[in-house]
C-alpha cells in the first residue's frame, strides 16, 4: 500500500489518529499505537505493521539534525504531511528555520526518492521556505492549506458557533467544502483538513 509520513513541530499524533479514523472506513490502515516517532518507535512501527494494509502511516519525529533523513530513508513514505512549523521543541535547533531545514530531509529525493505528494500549511515565513525548496528538489505534487487566497485549500472562512461547533468553508480550484467540526481550534481544524486532501489525492469519499 502506499505509505504516510507525518512531520511538523506539533499536531503528528493527531493528525495520525484522524486521518487513521478517517481511512478505517475505507481502507485497511496500518498505524501506530502511540506516539512512536522517534529511531525506536518508528522500527517499533514497522515491525508491527500490517503487510496487507492499503496505507501505512508513520510519524517521524525529530529533537536534532540529520534524524529525519535517517528516518524517512528507512520509511520512504511517497505520502508526505507536514503539520507546521513553530517555535515549539527548538532546543537544539536554536530558530525555527532550522527546524524547517531539517524537516524538508521528508521530502528530499537523496534521502527519499519515493516522494509523490507533499502537503505543506502555509500561514509563515518557514513553511513558505518549505515550499520553494519543494519546488527547487522538482517535487511533481505539493498541496498548500491555510487562510492566504493563494493556497491551493484556501480556507475561506471560519465561523465558530456557541456550542464549540466550526463552519469551515474551503476553497479550492475544482471545489467548495463546507464542513462542520466539533473544534474551534484552528489548529485542529487544519488537521481536518489534511485529511479531506489525503481523501482528495487519492480518490477516495467517506460514506457518512
Amino acid at each position: 500500500g502506499k505509505v504516510i509520513g507525518i512531520t511538523g513541530s506539533a499536531g503528528k499524533t493527531t493528525v495520525k489518529e484522524n486521518l487513521k479514523f478517517f481511512l478505517l472506513s475505507e481502507t485497511k490502515v496500518s498505524a501506530s499505537v502511540k506516539s512512536y516517532n522517534n529511531y525506536l518507535g518508528v522500527l517499533i512501527s514497522l515491525i508491527n505493521m500490517n503487510l496487507y494494509c492499503d496505507f501505512a502511516i508513520f510519524e517521524i519525529g525529530t529533537s536534532n539534525f540529520n534524524e529525519i533523513r535517517k528516518l524517512t530513508s528507512i520509511v520512504m513514505p511517497q505520502q508526505i504531511i507536514i503539520t507546521n512549523i513553530f517555535p515549539t521543541h527548538i532546543a537544539n535547533f536554536k530558530n525555527t528555520r532550522n527546524v524547517a531545514k531539517e524537516k524538508s530531509d521528508i521530502f528530499n529525493p537523496k534521502y527519499n526518492p519515493e516522494v509523490e505528494l507533499l502537503i505543506l500549511p502555509n500561514s509563515n515565513s518557514d513553511e513558505s521556505f518549505l515550499y520553494d525548496q519543494a519546488k527547487k528538489m522538482n517535487l511533481s505534487k505539493v498541496i498548500t492549506l491555510g487562510e492566504n487566497i493563494n493556497s491551493n485549500y484556501h480556507i475561506k472562512k471560519i465561523d465558530k458557533k456557541f456550542n464549540g461547533i466550526s463552519a469551515v468553508k474551503i476553497k479550492t480550484n475544482k471545489n467548495l467544502f463546507e464542513i462542520n467540526v466539533n473544534t474551534i481550534l484552528s489548529h485542529q481544524i487544519y488537521n481536518i483538513i489534511i485529511c479531506l486532501i489525503i481523501f482528495n489525492y487519492n480518490d477516495l469519499s467517506l460514506k457518512n
